[in-house]
């Protein structure tokens, strides 16, 4: 068995050197197939997979690495070379560029699958899709005009009723739309800014979705109920996720969001009962109303010191976080902002024997009578 590996990795060290000047793709899969010979086709982890791309693609002079490797879970990694700030998804060994940072104008194959408006600045905003894909490309360009928005803001998703499933509705307040159960994979193009209101409500079937970094707005209930998506990455460019934008995504384990973001939306990820990681980064200032509301699966959050902000119920029914620090930049505090938590421990930015802030609600810890908010404050 020790002999046979040690051939594959030979093997393996000779395709290195002989695709040193391959392409970014080339050299991830590569580095992700020498990682899992060298594990014995056992799962790799980031680290792995980065030491192997080290080698392949090489370092800078400094010893810094050129990418960068990020786990999302469920075996799926992102690599990123800094150099071009191409992004890449690796699920399960499949490696493919995310369409966000591939420049190129990508016109639909069937414009009349397509519905769309006109804009009051000359762009386009999509409203409407009826192809039969289960692989959607959303074009950057409809008859060499630019599209610029995505949604209806219609209280309905892009979804023509000719491919949506009639046995089957999910709501939203008075909204009641037919779900989407065959569309699997959709890819944003580059140079689309904004991801509107209901943009893919109720697309129960998608597991993967890759969003540029020209997006500079999610809207609200964008992917309310889109209950397959397992990882999401939020680029830097994106400066607010509306309320309500991936509520009720069942099966969402894993939230990265880059550095840019200022605003968590009221119920953003409400009734993400599988979210068990997400990193709020330190440009964010106002976490909003029930933003993390019944997020069962939680066991840990850091809030950064940029938070000004955080709403009433915020990580309410969070019912497996158990410690949270609250810093000093929090002014402002909801009431009730960790109800229905059985037990949990909240550092505060304070002394025993001081108010709180001036902008905390005196009811911010208040919650059932059987829970527990346990307070501990600075010494």
């Amino acid at each position: 068995m020790l002999t046979g590996q040690n051939s594959t990795l030979n093997r393996a060290r000779e395709a290195k050197e002989e695709y040193s000047n391959s392409t970014e793709k080339e050299q991830i899969q590569l580095s992700y197939n020498s990682a899992i010979t060298r594990k014995l086709g056992e799962s790799i982890t980031a680290e792995e997979l980065q030491n192997e791309l080290n080698e392949v693609v090489g370092k800078n002079e400094d010893g810094t690495s050129k990418t960068e490797t990020t786990d999302m879970g469920n075996k799926v990694f992102y690599v990123k070379f800094v150099k071009t700030n191409h992004n890449y998804r690796v699920d399960n060994g499949e490696v493919t560029l995310i369409a966000g940072e591939d420049k190129s104008v990508v016109e639909p194959k069937n414009i009349a699958d397509w519905k769309y408006t006109p804009n009051d600045d000359g762009t386009l905003t999509i409203t409407g899709y009826k192809g039969r894909d289960t692989d959607v490309v959303i074009p950057n360009y409809i008859g060499g005009v630019k599209v610029k928005k995505i949604g209806s803001d219609k209280y309905s998703s892009i979804w023509s009723e000719d491919i949506r499933d009639t046995n089957e509705s999910i709501h939203f307040g008075c909204a009641g739309v037919d779900v989407q159960k065959t569309i699997k994979r959709i890819t944003i193009s580059y140079g689309i800014e904004e991801i509107g209101n209901y943009a893919f409500f109720g697309t129960v079937g998608m597991n993967n979705i890759n969003i540029p970094s020209t997006v500079t707005n999610i809207g609200g209930v964008a992917f309310f109920g889109c209950k397959s998506l397992d990882n999401i990455n939020i680029p830097s460019s994106v400066a607010s996720i509306g309320g309500n934008a991936f509520e009720n995504c069942s099966n969402l384990t894993n939230v990265t969001i880059q550095s840019g973001l200022t605003s968590i939306g009221s119920s953003a990820f409400s009734g993400c009962s599988s979210l068990t990681n997400i990193t709020i980064p330190s440009s964010v200032t106002s976490i909003e109303y029930d933003a993390f509301e019944n997020c069962s699966s939680l066991t840990n959050i850091t809030i950064p010191s940029s938070v000004t902000s955080i709403g009433t119920k915020a990580f309410s029914d969070c019912s497996n976080l158990t410690n949270i620090i609250i810093p000093s930049s929090v002014t402002s505090m909801g009431s009730v902002v960790f109800y229905g938590i059985p037990s949990i421990t909240v550092t505060v930015p304070y002394k025993s024997g001081e108010n709180p802030p001036n902008g905390w609600d005196s009811e911010w810890n208040s919650t059932e009578s059987d829970c527990e908010v346990k307070i501990k404050y600075q010494e």
